[in-house]
């Protein structure tokens, strides 16, 4: 709980940003800031311009709703389930994995995601801890106690990264831990060792 509205503030401020960021990282863009003192901050966003002639040609894709969507099913790629209530930064996180060339599922809650445990078995899941309807924790119970077979790899995603939290993650069915914002570089490196690991336990 944060008492002091200034700090809030800066929290609320440096959350945005690092989303922003993310977002332009991944169209290649940057972000630049000019700031007087007594008058205020400009913040500029750039973002490479691509022409019709130069854009590559895209395939038809399924509707995307915030609630659940699914990418590139037919694809022969690990598949992952993205649990993330913050439109934003499942956003960030699908084009982020789709463009890595995995399939991903996502869904905005707990009781979404285990109703897609049962129509599809996922390589790999990224659970956000704060969630409503059923939130992380408690989500990463169920599973471990529904699944059948080896265990599926589980990265837990928080905001909170308060003391012990990394400990309840991992007592909770967690494979392993990562604070937000989610840095996306450190994100697929964790992901790919969890796979590589699954695949040889599995063979």
């Amino acid at each position: 709980q944060v008492d002091n509205s200034l700090d809030l503030e800066q929290v609320v401020i440096g959350w945005g940003l690092a989303l922003v960021k993310h977002v332009l990282d991944l169209h290649g863009g940057y972000l630049t800031l000019s700031s007087e003192i007594g008058v205020g901050s400009c913040f500029a966003i750039t973002l490479p311009y691509v022409t019709p002639t130069s854009r590559p040609r895209t395939t038809a894709k399924p509707s995307v709703t915030q609630s659940h969507r699914v990418i590139a099913q037919s694809d022969p790629s690990p598949q992952i389930l993205v649990v993330e209530d913050n439109e934003i930064e499942q956003e960030t996180i699908t084009t982020y994995l789709q463009a890595k060339g995995y399939r991903v599922i996502a869904v905005g809650n707990g009781n979404m995601a285990i109703e897609q445990m049962k129509l599809h078995r996922p390589n790999l899941i990224l659970m956000d801890i704060q969630m409503p309807v059923k939130d992380g924790l408690d989500t990463m119970r169920t599973i471990r106690l529904q699944e059948d077979g080896e265990p599926i790899p589980i990265i837990a995603l928080t905001g909170l990264a308060m003391p012990g939290d990394r400990d309840r993650c991992l007592d909770a069915g967690a494979t392993d831990y990562i604070s937000k914002p989610t840095p996306l570089k450190e994100l697929h490196s964790k992901i790919q060792s969890l796979l590589e690991t699954s695949a040889i336990q599995v063979s």
